[in-house]
């Protein structure tokens, strides 16, 4: 069973300016929730075995300094977790895919790809995204040598770059539709 609805049930949708929205998985953010974890267990045994312990330095905001402080570590490990889940998302038009990139970065880019330039589609999974069942689908168009747009961490990738290539397929007739064999692309009116 997909995760994401069906192409018929996208398409059948009243709005065409938003037929699906995808963002990261939290599957995909593990190995972050693992690291939260394990920095949390240890900032919390060395604050409960060295409470008291500080540098032993004669600089006076260093020396300040004690194991309590530590703890910010976890927290921001947390902060990643959440900018991570947050940072992108992916929308898909009726015509075109937007990648809204680095909502939560300092750079921010939003690459636009029409379905009929899309040439290779490609699902990229490690061990971990085989069991857990996330991965990358890369879009590559002849625009640019590498993939042009890299959706990441994505939960059931197969199912998706599947609805992709429904997308490309079906942008493809209708620009063959409402090209006409005689349309050369030069309009000519009759006066």
């Amino acid at each position: 069973m997909s995760y994401y609805p069906s192409f018929e049930q996208i398409i059948a949708q009243p709005d065409t300016s938003k037929l699906l929205e995808v963002r990261r998985s939290l599957r995909s953010i593990i190995p972050n929730i693992f690291y939260f974890i394990v920095s949390t267990i240890i900032v919390y045994v060395l604050n409960y075995y060295f409470y008291d312990a500080s540098l032993p330095v004669d600089i006076p905001i260093l020396s300040s300094l004690s194991v309590r402080w530590l703890a910010v570590v976890p927290l921001l490990f947390l902060a990643e977790i959440f900018r991570r889940y947050h940072n992108d998302l992916y929308i898909f038009e009726l015509h075109r895919l937007t990648h809204l990139e680095g909502r939560l970065s300092l750079s921010y880019k939003v690459p636009v790809i029409t379905y009929v330039d899309i040439r290779a589609i490609t699902v990229i999974q490690d061990i971990f995204g085989r069991i857990f069942d996330y991965g990358i689908v890369s879009i590559g168009t002849a625009a640019k040598d590498g993939d042009e747009l890299i959706i990441s961490g994505v939960r059931d990738p197969v199912s998706l770059a599947k609805l992709v290539d429904q997308f490309r397929n079906n942008s493809k007739a209708l620009a063959a539709q409402n090209s006409g064999p005689n349309d050369s692309g030069v309009s000519i009116s009759a006066d």
